[in-house]
């Protein structure tokens, strides 16, 4: 009987040990939903991050939106007409500006030179162009300045979009 008994309990003890329940879960550490008691992987793991396709930071991996999505655009400017331009006082045929967008340099230009039609913006040729950092906004408005000799000559604003391309052409005063 006690023989009995004995294998009886040590049959149940190999059988509860060799069982594990099954508990499903998301098991991935980096998960905002780990589950340290998971043991099958149900596919069910969420992640934060920018899931917004149109972003310079697209994480494919995220499934949870979290406003880190960063943006850029490019912005260029030309001149489509010949001009002459009366400058501080003096007659100047082909004066060059020094112009910047969005309070930084992007490049000098000269109105000796003209395009007949919009550009290409992705023309190399282009007189000025500068990609701009958008941070986290889709859209902004920058300020395009003109200077000569180092003074403020004309400045206006435009509105440039997230993974586009703005030009503008600047056709005298």
């Amino acid at each position: 009987m006690n023989k009995y008994i004995i294998f009886l309990i040590s049959s149940l003890l190999l059988f509860s040990v060799g069982c594990e329940k099954e508990i499903s879960g998301c098991m991935d550490t980096n998960a905002t939903n780990y589950n340290p008691a998971a043991n099958t992987d149900d596919g069910s793991c969420d992640f934060y991050g920018c899931t917004d396709i149109d972003a310079i930071n697209y994480d494919s991996g995220a499934t949870i939106f979290d406003n880190s999505c960063l943006y850029e655009a490019y912005a260029v400017i030309w001149w489509d007409v010949w001009f002459h331009y009366w400058v501080e006082g003096e007659f100047n045929s082909f004066p060059a500006f020094t112009v910047t967008i969005d309070g930084e340099t992007a490049g000098t230009i000269s109105t000796s030179g003209y395009y007949i039609s919009e550009i290409d913006c992705e023309d190399p040729d282009a007189f000025v162009q500068r990609t701009l950092d958008l941070g986290f906004e889709k859209e902004k408005d920058v300020i395009v300045r003109y200077y000569y000799k180092g003074n403020l000559y004309l400045y206006y604003t435009i509105t440039v979009f997230a993974n586009e391309c703005t030009s503008h052409q600047e056709d005298g005063w």
